[in-house]
């Protein structure tokens, strides 16, 4: 299944989602050989986001 929800760009390469207020690997970057999807982003990485994943522009929550 697709995700659906706005994704965050990493530091480094790999995308990364919010699970239960935590940022988690989507795709971690292939030179980062000991993270597995859904482990912890690491905190000292630089994060940028959330992006639309149909534009791929700022996501904005419309309500």
């Amino acid at each position: 299944m697709a995700a659906t929800g706005p994704y965050y760009a990493t530091q480094g390469g790999g995308t990364a989602v919010m699970e239960r207020g935590q940022l988690v690997w989507e795709t971690p970057p292939d030179w980062f050989t000991d993270a597995k999807v859904g482990d912890l982003v690491p905190e000292e990485w630089g994060i940028v986001g959330p992006f639309d994943r149909e534009t791929n522009h700022p996501y904005t929550e419309i309500n």
